[in-house]
């Protein structure tokens, strides 16, 4: 798209977690959710491998221990839901979970977004609508899973390619962001298959003012969530 004006929408990558993590915030005030439940309570298959006593904190706070991608994994794996749902259930911890930090880049969204949906029955694509985009207004604003007739306000990613390629291969940040589904360098970020797709670490496609409304959520006499 040519123009861009306050109606345009931004796939906002990171900034992705913030809203995933909103809508676990959420879940808990509705009882729905408990931060240091494990995640096996509510996903059995998830504590397979010596994940069972993960909690729903560690992994808000990147200490779970989980963060590496599988090998094979490119971009028309991770836009299916239920084959990356079995791809976490997969996952064995690279450190104690608990022990200590690190960034579960794209992990952490489907284990964060699989979780609520086993506690609540909806998607988690339908849960940041329901909780976020309607109470703020924001149902043509902002999306997880953008609809059809979005496509056309969504720009464009370009510019330099990240220099993930170039860092040594025994990096274990090449596991958890591998080249093969970074931006810039991958031109299916621009498709409509990825936009409608839910993944949401880094997915979520919204306006900037729909990504500042969310944050102010505290303040938000209408919404009034806390």
């Amino acid at each position: 798209m040519a123009r861009k004006d306050s109606d345009t929408l931004f796939v906002v990558q990171s900034c992705s977690k913030g809203i995933v993590s909103t809508a676990i915030h959420i879940l808990v005030q509705q009882g729905k959710l408990t931060y240091d439940e494990r995640i096996s309570h509510y996903w059995p298959e998830f504590g397979a491998n010596g994940k069972d006593k993960i909690t729903l904190r560690q992994v808000l706070t990147h200490t779970a221990g989980v963060p590496l991608m599988p090998t094979y994994a490119d971009m028309r794996l991770i836009t299916d839901w239920r084959a990356m749902v079995s791809e976490m259930e997969k996952l064995e911890p690279i450190w104690e979970p608990g022990s200590k930090s690190g960034y579960h880049g794209l992990t952490l969204g489907w284990i964060l977004g699989e979780t609520p949906s086993r506690a609540d029955g909806r998607t988690f694509a339908q849960i940041v609508h329901d909780e976020i985009c309607k109470p703020l207004g924001a149902e043509k604003d902002l999306y997880l899973s953008a609809l059809s007739e979005a496509e056309s306000r969504i720009a464009e990613i370009s510019g330099e390619a990240v220099p993930i390629a170039s860092m040594p291969d025994n990096m274990l940040f090449k596991r958890v962001l591998p080249p093969a589904l970074v931006p810039v360098a991958n031109p299916e970020w621009n498709s409509h298959w990825f936009h409608a797709a839910a993944v949401p670490a880094v997915n979520v496609v919204a306006t900037a003012q729909a990504l500042v409304m969310y944050v102010c959520l505290t303040d938000c006499p209408r919404c009034g969530w806390w």
